[in-house]
This record gives C-alpha cells, sequence and structure tokens, in this order.
C-alpha cells in the first residue's frame, strides 16, 4: 500500500512497488484513506509519506494501520536527501525522496526485518 498525498511522487512510488514484483499496489493520499483502504485490505507492507498535507501525518496513519494487525513499514519524505536511507535505534526506516526502485528496494528489505506490529514514534521536525 502506498500512502503519498502528491499523486505525481504516489504514482511513481506505486510503478516502483510493481516494478518491485508486488502484484496489488493500493493507494491512498490522505490519513483518513489510509486508514479505511487498510481496513478492507490489510496490507502486508506500507510505504508512508510522513506528512500527509498539512494537517495528516503518515505516523498517525501507520499506527491506526498496525493496531488493524501486523505490516512492514518505509516511510519517505522530502526531509532527506533523494535516497539516504536512515533506520533508527527502534528499526523504523525511512528513505528520502525522491527515491529510486533500488533505494525503495534496500529500504523494504530493512522494514521487514522490524517485528511486526510494533508501534513507531517518528518526530517530524
Amino acid at each position: 500500500m502506498v500512502i503519498e498525498d502528491d499523486a505525481i511522487i504516489g504514482a511513481d512510488l506505486e510503478l516502483c512497488a510493481a516494478d518491485l514484483g508486488f502484484k496489488e499496489v493500493l493507494a491512498a493520499r490522505d490519513e483518513a484513506g489510509a486508514v479505511a483502504v487498510a481496513e478492507s485490505s490489510h496490507p502486508n507492507l506500507i510505504i508512508c509519506d510522513l506528512r500527509l498535507g498539512p494537517e495528516g501525518s503518515g505516523v498517525r496513519a501507520a499506527n491506526a494501520i498496525l493496531r488493524q494487525g501486523p505490516a512492514a513499514i518505509v516511510f519517505v519524505t522530502g526531509l532527506l536527501p533523494g535516497n539516504e536511507l536512515v533506520v533508527d535505534k527502534a528499526g523504523v526506516v525511512t528513505l528520502g525522496k525522491p527515491c529510486d526502485v533500488i533505494g525503495l528496494k534496500r529500504a523494504i528489505n530493512r522494514a521487514v526485518t522490524r517485528p511486526a506490529g510494533s508501534r513507531v514514534q517518528v518526530e517530524i521536525s
């Protein structure tokens, strides 16, 4: 599942996920939409923008989705240089935008090793 408020970046992330072999890539453009889509689809991987518009939070969306069941999560953000990969002490994976298929694959590989279902705590500055 791709959660990205910018339609062009979202479409690019969806294509990257498809290029990596994901068969069904669902999309949401805001926090509420993401939670609603996840309720009916139960995604096992979430690629999520940290900031979802002026009021939306990818962290809140991710935590709401994790309450529904386990999923690997990769956060993407323009706050880091493109393709920079950061893994914090808790194992939260964040990738800088713009990213490409290789960077996304690397981030996904790191995210799937994180304990399933554990809440994420990310500070957005």
